[in-house]
């Protein structure tokens, strides 16, 4: 499958764990890519939108509105998924609720893993929750099935050209 080297693609997007933004504690803990890919997503591509806090939601949403509907089926808006690297000690709770939506997910760091909320998985020993903001230096990912990155990118107008030359990579153009 295709990516764009000249835009950080071809690296694995790293796994770790996140749960609900809004669920403060965090509850049972899932895996980044079980939201990423979740069953009812029909989207070959994803997109993700990495974000370091909850407020950058709203420039975020405004950059994925200029994406035009011409990209829709293989990629989709509508679809993305906001994954926040804020640790649970920065989040005020009224700053939790104001941006909280169904696609918003907040990464478990290991200081916040708690086995009893999760008793069938073992302790996550060398576990390293900003390994993923580390490693993907990007506000906006488009991600491939199989867990490749295919873009990463730090602008809207970046995220646009990237999904231009996405459509065009899949139609043969």
């Amino acid at each position: 499958m295709p990516f764009l080297p000249e835009l950080g693609g071809g690296a694995t997007l790293p796994q770790v764990f996140c749960g609900p933004y809004d669920a403060l504690p965090p509850t049972r803990p899932l895996f980044t890519d079980d939201v990423i890919f979740a069953p009812e997503k029909k989207a070959l591509f994803q997109i993700v939108v990495l974000l370091d806090h909850a407020r950058d939601i709203g420039g975020a949403v405004q950059d994925l509105a200029d994406l035009k509907a011409e990209f829709e089926g293989d990629l989709s808006v509508g679809e993305a998924t906001y994954i926040i690297a804020e640790r649970l000690r920065d989040i005020e709770a009224d700053v939790a609720n104001k941006f909280a939506t169904e696609a918003a997910f907040r990464i478990v760091f290991a200081e916040e893993y708690d086995v009893s909320t999760c008793p069938e998985r073992p302790e996550p020993v060398g576990y390293d929750g900003a390994r993923l903001r580390r490693e993907v230096k990007a506000k906006y990912i488009i991600v491939r099935p199989d867990r490749f990155i295919f873009a990463a990118c730090n602008t809207g107008k970046d995220l646009v050209n990237a999904s231009k030359s996405l459509v065009e990579m899949l139609s043969g153009v």
